[in-house]
């Protein structure tokens, strides 16, 4: 079974825009239509201490990251998408 991962939470409405891409991808490139054509996902929802008018501390962030990253693992994800800018910065 093929499962996805979604490291979310970090600006949280930043998911719902990113799951709704998937879905559509999922149509749209091999023609999803019914619940079971659409891949298994795991969507942990990770609140974070970061702010949009303070610097981001860079050893908090990467904890946090390792945290969701190593919870999706667990959870057998093949692939993990992470969709916050934030944390591509680093």
């Amino acid at each position: 079974m093929y499962r996805l991962g979604i490291l979310a939470g970090m600006v949280p409405r930043s998911t719902t825009p990113f799951l709704e891409a998937v879905l559509d991808g999922c149509e749209r490139q091999y023609g999803a239509e019914y619940d079971m054509d659409y891949p298994h996902m795991v969507v942990y929802s990770l609140p974070t201490p970061f702010y949009l008018d303070r610097p981001m501390v860079k050893h908090d962030m990467l904890e946090a990251l390792e945290l969701g990253l190593n919870t999706l693992t667990r959870s057998e994800c093949a692939v993990i998408a992470v969709p916050c800018n934030s944390v591509h910065a680093y």
